[in-house]
């Protein structure tokens, strides 16, 4: 981006790149072939299911909008277990699905550059909460396939991002008021003001738009480090010492959810911030808070899908015992809890997002060890 300094994939410690990596790997032997194959088959009946779905446009989901962001996971979920996008005429029907869930993403960026927007969706009242997470995850899926696809779609996506980089950019840099500044700046939320509560940024929206920064940046896009300083200063300010667990907000230790541990661990490990206390307490309270009933929530602040989703992300992270005792417990929950058509059940919370959501992030959060998404990797 011209006049601004960006640090390249290049330089070690900087940017969004981890320095070193790998101290404590997971050890997948835990894992017997029997659970591996077991793992394989519900995956690939859950992607039968989604498929099954597309939209007649290219979208998956049940509502206009929340499509944009259901379709970047769904299309996620399938390059989770190795499908490509591809549109030859030997091209696999996941293969297809992912080039129209592209173009469909793509169709549905404002022209601030805003991706998941729609004339039609401006008709909901939670547009502003939606829109955003719509944003971060259209930009992540669309980095993420970046490098997947041909020239002219390739260059599509390279106009859409740098537009899309630059709306992240206008939102963090957005006029917070005095009082909020030193708790909030460096952080994003909703895209109008703080109408759910005083909160001017939050870690459910910071940890998306941090995955789309760092797999624009595995990409190949220049992403400047005082960017990924700032969001990983309001991060930090988001763990609470007392129960050495992430929190939704600063100061708001009774709103830890494992979604939220989840994703503050994520964060430190995905701009290479090593905090080896913090990560290690994490841990602990993450052991301590399995997922042992399926559906399940802690308290009412909890996604249980979605903090599934983040805890199978960090615990991988982490690695050695966290994720060894973390995830043969996880896997034998959502394989026993998967429907006989593939799917997993609506999330309870927002049950009206459908079993098309739920079973992308049940796929994706089954999917790490296979280290196929880049974003995943270690």
């Amino acid at each position: 981006m011209p006049g601004i300094s960006c640090v390249t994939a290049d330089e070690p410690g900087k940017g969004l790149h981890a320095s070193t990596g790998m101290e404590d790997p997971p050890d997948f032997t835990v894992i017997p072939d029997t659970q591996w194959h077991a793992i394989e088959q519900s995956v690939d009946r859950g992607i039968r299911y989604m498929l099954d779905r597309q939209n007649a446009d290219g979208s998956f989901g049940v509502h206009e909008l929340e499509q944009p962001a259901v379709t970047s996971l769904v299309c996620m979920a399938l390059i989770s277990r190795g499908h490509a996008p591809d549109e030859s005429n030997t091209a696999s029907g996941a293969s297809r699905a992912i080039v129209r869930g592209i173009d469909y993403v793509l169709s549905r960026q404002r022209k601030d550059g805003l991706l998941g927007h729609s004339p039609q969706s401006l008709a909901s009242s939670e547009y502003s909460k939606f829109m955003i997470y719509n944003h971060a995850i259209c930009g992540m899926f669309l980095a993420e396939v970046y490098g997947m696809t041909n020239p002219k779609r390739a260059k599509r996506i390279e106009l859409s991002m740098n537009k899309a980089l630059s709306f992240v950019r206008v939102l963090q840099k957005r006029s917070i008021p005095a009082a909020a500044e030193a708790r909030d700046r460096g952080g994003w939320r909703y895209l109008d003001g703080p109408t759910h509560g005083d909160f001017y940024s939050d870690l459910s929206v910071t940890s998306w738009i941090v995955m789309f920064l760092r797999s624009a940046e595995n990409a190949g896009f220049d992403v400047p480090i005082e960017w990924a300083q700032q969001a990983i200063a309001y991060v930090l300010r988001c763990y609470d010492e007392r129960s050495g667990a992430f929190s939704y907000a600063p100061g708001h230790p009774h709103m830890v959810t494992r979604g939220m541990v989840g994703a503050g661990v994520l964060c430190l490990f995905l701009t290479g911030h090593k905090e080896p206390e913090m990560e290690q307490r994490c841990g602990q309270w993450l052991l301590k808070h399995p997922y042992d009933r399926y559906n399940h929530k802690l308290s009412t602040h909890e996604h249980y899908h979605y903090g599934a989703y983040y805890q199978s992300q960090a615990a991988l992270q982490i690695g050695g015992r966290t994720w060894e005792q973390f995830y043969p417990r996880f896997v034998d929950t959502f394989l026993t809890h998967q429907n006989g058509d593939g799917s997993w059940e609506p999330e309870l919370k927002r049950p009206e997002l459908g079993r098309v959501y739920t079973t992308a992030m049940s796929v994706l959060a089954l999917t790490p060890p296979y280290q196929l998404l880049p974003i995943y990797q270690r």
